[in-house]
């Protein structure tokens, strides 16, 4: 039950950090700072579990390093400062939207790296809950909509296309650490 309980909470502060990241952003906090003392914090809460399993750490094979860099340096860190620093340049009901299409990266690298066999049926799931993520979306789509800018001014203005490359980053980069 507490490894249930401790997923429950993840995903409490997952849905909450965008609420937290925009305002941060908008308030002038540089994207490195944001990302910077949210590892910090998350460091040292998880700094006890690392000095308790020291010792698998000095005895981990040298490909568990590699690994540990795309989950940890990349999935994490790099991926995150870009999910943030896109907010800069694309309004964030955008950056969040494009966002939703991570789990695609992750079958398919899933499917390039693991050799996962993709069934038809998980397809048809896979759709399913991409459906899920757009209708829960809703709200921000329709706050793209309405905002009243041409569709120029919402997807195509200048630095537009940093903002693309940044989101793209995060979705390939949270993706390969999934997998």
């Amino acid at each position: 039950m507490t490894g249930f309980l401790l997923v429950l909470l993840a995903c409490a502060f997952w849905a909450l950090d965008s609420l937290i990241r925009y305002p941060l952003i908008q308030g002038g906090v540089n994207a490195i700072s944001i990302v910077f003392y949210e590892h910090l914090i998350l460091t040292i809460i998880f700094s006890i579990i690392f000095f308790k399993s020291l010792k698998k750490i000095w005895t981990a094979r040298t490909k568990h390093y590699f690994y540990f860099f795309i989950v940890g340096g990349v999935g994490s860190a790099l991926a995150t400062l870009a999910f943030t620093r896109a907010f800069v340049f694309l309004n964030p009901s955008l950056v969040i939207l494009l966002q939703k299409f991570q789990p695609l990266v992750v079958i398919l690298l899933a499917r390039w790296v693991l050799k996962e066999q993709i069934k038809k049926q998980f397809i048809f799931w896979a759709a399913i809950c991409l459906v899920g993520a757009l209708l829960i979306s809703y709200e921000d789509i329709l706050k793209l909509g309405n905002s009243g800018k041409s569709i120029y001014d919402l997807l195509i203005h200048p630095g537009a296309f940093q903002g693309y490359f940044l989101v793209l980053f995060s979705i390939i980069g949270w993706g390969a650490a999934t997998v």
